[in-house]
């Protein structure tokens, strides 16, 4: 492998973290906000966290699927 692709698969993979702290952190920030509201938000963040760990789950099998390359 070139050092030229492995500094593409580095910096890839660094996107994807960032992403990744971002969304949680987003999801985070929107469940601490409506931690004291109704009850219907309480389900749509349990629907929004499993959504956001299939995204997590995709990411990962990308990363994966670059590092064997």
């Amino acid at each position: 492998m070139q050092q030229h692709q492995v500094e593409k698969i580095i910096l890839r993979w660094k996107w994807r973290w960032r992403i990744k702290n971002f969304l949680l952190t987003t999801l985070i920030f929107v469940l601490k906000l409506f931690q004291h509201y109704l009850t219907p938000t309480i389900i749509l963040s349990i629907f929004l966290v499993k959504k956001l760990i299939l995204q997590l789950q995709n990411i990962e099998k990308g990363i994966e699927e670059e590092m064997k390359f």
